[in-house]
């Protein structure tokens, strides 16, 4: 179950990447600077969670269940 644990983990980190950037592009284009801010700060944590559980636990020689 851990491994289906990490992989959920990453699909989550995914998806949320994804929708920030979406979130930086609207408030970009609006020129709000707070929350643009606000979402690249968002962003560095997701980036800092993945690299963390990617140099923990090595993912493509595991069995996902």
């Amino acid at each position: 179950m851990a491994n289906q644990f990490l992989v959920e983990t990453h699909d989550y980190i995914t998806q949320q990447m994804q929708t920030c950037l979406k979130y930086r592009e609207e408030a970009r284009s609006r020129g709000d600077e707070k929350r643009l801010a606000f979402i690249d700060g968002h962003l560095l944590e997701l980036r800092l969670m993945r690299e963390f559980l990617s140099g923990r636990f090595d993912l493509t020689t595991q069995k996902y269940y």
